[in-house]
Formats: structure tokens, C-alpha cells, sequence
């Protein structure tokens, strides 16, 4: 589990790391940045009609029919817990003593708008695989 108190330090990384990025590739990062970096990211919607039932899922086994390398190399990634028991616990606490705080911690763990407890979308079956 990590400490609340990492959780300033982890953003102060990944803003050095989108800098870098920016300095590095110039104004043609910082656009991109600025368009798929947004947090949260905007409701989804429902998949397209075309989809199939298997395209339309986010669930990873859904992922790993068609992307098996990359569904095993995600199961024992960080971000394969990145909204697991231990954060959603730490949430549960920090709602009620340091709401903006959360939010905050929203923004990345659970980027997409329907994933966000309290959402009308929510899919807490996901949450519980660590996906957001």
C-alpha cells in the first residue's frame, strides 16, 4: 500500500516527466499533452452499435483474447492495481477528511468519468480488478 504521503511526491515525478517531455519535443508535445492528458477524462459514452460484446468490454480477460502478451505484462505492472483495496480504502478515508485531496487522487487512478464512485456508470467489478 502506498503512504498518502507519496502521493505529492508521485505527482511532482510525473509532472517532471511531462516537462521533459514538453522541452524535449516542443510545442507539438505540450498540444498533445494538452489534449490527452485532460483529468479526468471526459464520460466515454457507450461503445459504438458495431462492437461486439467482447469489444465493448473493459474487463482485461475481454483484452487479453486479442492482446495476451500485453494483458500478462499489465497483470504484474503498478498500474494492474491502480485502483485497488488499498487506495479505494485510503479514498474512503480521505473523502471525508480531505475531499479535494481525493479528488485529486482521482485524476489518475480513476481518469475515466465512469469509473468514479459515485457514478451512475460505475462498474465496481472493474474497480475490484484494479481498472478504472
Amino acid at each position: 500500500m502506498i503512504a498518502l504521503g507519496l502521493g505529492p511526491a508521485i505527482g511532482l515525478a510525473a509532472a517532471a516527466v511531462v516537462v521533459g517531455a514538453t522541452t524535449i519535443a516542443g510545442p507539438q508535445a505540450t498540444d498533445w499533452l494538452s489534449r490527452h492528458w485532460a483529468r479526468p477524462l471526459a464520460p466515454q459514452g457507450p461503445p459504438p452499435a458495431r462492437f461486439s460484446a467482447l469489444e465493448r468490454s473493459l474487463a482485461p480477460e475481454s483484452c487479453g483474447v486479442c492482446h495476451p502478451a500485453q494483458l500478462t505484462d499489465w497483470k504484474s505492472s503498478v498500474h494492474a492495481a491502480s485502483m485497488g483495496p488499498g487506495v479505494a480504502g485510503q479514498l474512503t478515508e480521505m473523502w471525508q477528511s480531505d475531499p479535494e485531496s481525493a479528488r485529486l487522487c482521482l485524476s489518475c487512478h480513476a481518469p475515466l468519468a465512469e469509473q468514479v464512485p459515485g457514478s451512475p456508470a460505475f462498474d465496481a467489478g472493474l474497480q475490484a480488478k484494479g481498472l478504472v
